[in-house]
């Protein structure tokens, strides 16, 4: 499995590149910046993993899980946020949010199960894990969640939700 690491701080990045190396058999790349990113696709025929910063000084994660994904269909990603891990108030089973420190353990866990099941389908990620990283990481925005032919849209206003909405219920 090909993996690409995104970090903008090379100590922090070489730490992880190392950490997949030595502990697993995938190929592993790391590059600093969402143009290196784009660069470094454009030289390779795979990807299934991108494990990419949130937010950095040349790193939008979200945007560049989308553009990537549209690449490398079946990508899957994972986020890496500025917030420390202690934060955090709810912790979600087979997450795909690494805050620091970040849980060399549970990464290279969550790592094998991407490359067991073999992922080919969209990216999921589980509703609680999305709100509560744009919640800790102060993002504006809306996130809009659909199960079958249920969806709902939550309003996010420097990281506090101020609205949500259902064909159901408004508040």
């Amino acid at each position: 499995m090909q993996l690409l690491i995104v970090h903008d701080d090379a100590e922090v990045g070489e730490q992880l590149m190392s950490m997949v190396k030595e502990y697993t058999a995938h190929q592993c790349d790391l590059v600093e910046s969402d143009d290196a990113a784009d660069r470094w696709a454009g030289k390779h025929d795979q990807c299934e993993l991108l494990l990419t910063q949130l937010e950095g000084t040349a790193v939008d994660g979200f945007m560049l899980g989308g553009s990537l994904s549209e690449i490398f269909p079946g990508l899957q990603t994972f986020f890496f946020p500025a917030y420390p891990a202690a934060e955090q108030q709810l912790e979600i089973a087979k997450t795909k949010v690494f805050p620091e420190p970040i849980d060399g353990e549970r990464l290279l866990e969550a790592i094998e199960n991407v490359a067991k099941l073999g992922i080919k389908g969209p990216d999921l990620f589980q509703v609680l894990d999305v709100l509560q990283m744009c919640c800790l990481s102060g993002r504006c925005g809306a996130v809009q969640m659909v199960q079958s032919t249920r969806n709902g849209i939550v309003y996010l206003r420097d990281g506090r939700i101020v609205h949500a909405e259902s064909a159901a219920a408004d508040g």
